[in-house]
C-alpha cells in the first residue's frame, strides 16, 4: 500500500507534458500577451498550450521542433457566417452539432472545424469563411 502510495504521489508531482524550450519560445512570441497557460500532450502528440487571451480561451499545438500547428477557439452557431451555415447544411440534413471551432492552421489558413454526430457515429467538417469545403474526417 505504502508502495501505491508513493507511487501515485510521484506520478501526480511529475509535469508529464513539460514543453520543449523551443515550443514554449514559439508560443511566447506568438502570444505574448496570453494568461493562464498550461501545457499538455495531445492525442496527436503535439505539446499543447491551453490559455485565455482577451478574456477568451484557446488551444495552440505545436511540434517539438517548436514549430506552430494549429490554434482553435470555440465558437457558436451565431457565430458562424452565413456561407458556412449553408455549406453544412447543404452536405447533410441529419446532423447533431457537438462542438464548433475556429481554426487557424499552418497548414489549412482559417476555418471552422464543426464536429457532429452522423449514422452513429462522430464526424468533423472544414469549412472556410466563404463556404469552401476543405475536408471531412470521421472518428
Amino acid at each position: 500500500m505504502r508502495i501505491l502510495f508513493l507511487f501515485s504521489y510521484l506520478f501526480t508531482s511529475c509535469n508529464l507534458a513539460e514543453p520543449p524550450a523551443k515550443a514554449v519560445e514559439t508560443f511566447r512570441a506568438k502570444y505574448p500577451n496570453a494568461q493562464e497557460i498550461t501545457w499538455n500532450i495531445d492525442r496527436n502528440g503535439w505539446h499543447e498550450a491551453d490559455f485565455t487571451l482577451n478574456g477568451q480561451k484557446f488551444r495552440a499545438d505545436f511540434e517539438a521542433s517548436g514549430a506552430w500547428v494549429e490554434t482553435e477557439t470555440k465558437a457558436k452557431w451565431g457565430d458562424l457566417p452565413d456561407a458556412v451555415k449553408k455549406a453544412f447544411q447543404g452536405n447533410d440534413k441529419k446532423k447533431d452539432i457537438v462542438e464548433i471551432e475556429l481554426v487557424d492552421s499552418k497548414s489549412e489558413g482559417k476555418f471552422y472545424d464543426i464536429e457532429y454526430r452522423t449514422s452513429g457515429h462522430k464526424q468533423d467538417i472544414r469549412i472556410t469563411a466563404d463556404g469552401q469545403v476543405l475536408g471531412t474526417d470521421r472518428h
